[in-house]
């Protein structure tokens, strides 16, 4: 466990850009839901929520937003659009983040992946999501059932940020299920500009298990 948490850590936190949120009611709080688990990021100046469906959770590294849900290793990053964001260039926020972190991995970190262009996912609100996924390359020693296969990522944005949620797959983790836990995710997700009302969300959650 501790190589396949390696292997998503090197790639997420390796920049120092990560927003970083307290995990307690004024920052992450994880609330049970009928379908899963909802993620409460909670701010200020700009809070957002989302819900991964699921029945088992393990805080593996609450501190850098790590999870296991159903065996299934979940990250969320929070990066400032200022960390990366150019006003002069034609390229739209999303794809901007997406061109920062692959010119990352690939100078910084010296990781060969093949060109290619993220998934567009279209949301119900009208705004839009970023999914990919690539294969890291492995040795022949590369054997044990922990080794990384898969790396699969989506992107969304706010008004001041881009959450991305990468999930390394292992040969125990079904590439189909894993994806759909992220893209049905993505539908739930929500933000304001303000922090949200966690007594209020609990009384929901609790009125739609009655």
């Amino acid at each position: 466990m501790k190589n396949l948490i390696s292997l998503l850590i090197f790639f997420l936190l390796a920049q120092g850009i990560i927003y970083s949120f307290q995990t307690n009611e004024d920052g992450l709080t994880i609330l049970k839901s009928k379908k899963g688990f909802l993620f409460v990021f909670n701010d200020s100046l700009e809070s957002f929520k989302i819900e991964i469906e699921g029945n088992k959770l393990i805080d593996i590294e609450p501190e850098e937003l790590i999870f296991s849900i159903d065996n299934q290793i979940f990250q969320f990053t929070i990066v400032p659009i200022s960390a990366f964001f150019s006003p002069y260039s034609n390229v739209d926020t999303l794809m901007q983040h997406f061109n920062f972190e692959m010119k990352y991995l690939v100078k910084e970190l010296g990781i060969n992946i093949p060109d290619f262009k993220p998934n567009k996912i279209m949301l119900p609100n009208g705004k839009y999501a970023l999914f990919w996924e690539f294969e890291p390359i492995l040795s022949k020693k590369d054997t044990s059932n922990e080794t990384v296969i898969r790396h699969i990522f989506a992107s969304i944005k706010t008004n001041r940020f881009v959450v991305l949620i990468s999930s390394p797959l292992t040969k125990s983790n079904n590439f189909k299920t894993a994806k759909g836990k992220i893209q049905n995710a993505l539908l739930t997700f929500d933000f304001i500009p303000f922090c949200y009302n966690l007594d209020e969300l609990r009384k929901s959650l609790t009125r739609k298990k009655d």
